[in-house]
């Protein structure tokens, strides 16, 4: 009765979903999964000069992070392509179809699930970075 399951591709292939469920849609969309959490009190005793290398450090990992869960996604794809993966691409009219769908719930999570100014502004700086010509 399930036709549909959201999984990070590499987290697809160590179960091997694939083999139960032959086929995938190409939407780049995941959840952010991790932190680093700090009290303010304890950010406040860093000296300002190894915060700002702390933050440095931060952002060149994250990157890395990035870059290599990519290429981990991307070769989980193929391996499981090689098993009889069909991957379906995403034409404009479906990805606007996933994202109304997705809106739809947007105010049963706002101020209830995520606080109502952290969702207005992540929303205001989506909507920036999209109008820059960044990745939807």
């Amino acid at each position: 009765m399930i036709n549909a399951a959201p999984a990070p591709p590499l987290f697809a292939l160590a179960i091997q979903i694939d083999t139960r469920a032959p086929h995938m849609l190409d939407i780049h969309w995941a959840p952010l999964v991790g932190a680093c959490v700090m009290k303010k009190e304890a950010w406040g005793k860093i000296p300002p000069q190894a915060r700002k290398a702390m933050l440095k450090a931060a952002a060149e990992a994250g990157q890395e992070i990035r870059a290599h869960s990519r290429k981990e996604s991307d070769d989980a794809v193929a391996a499981m392509k090689k098993r009889g993966l069909t991957v379906h691409e995403m034409t404009p009219d479906l990805e606007a179809k996933w994202r109304a769908g997705a809106e739809e719930i947007y105010p049963d999570l706002r101020g209830r699930i995520v606080p109502a100014e952290i969702f207005d502004e992540v929303q205001n700086l989506l909507k920036e970075y999209r109008a820059a010509g960044g990745k939807k």
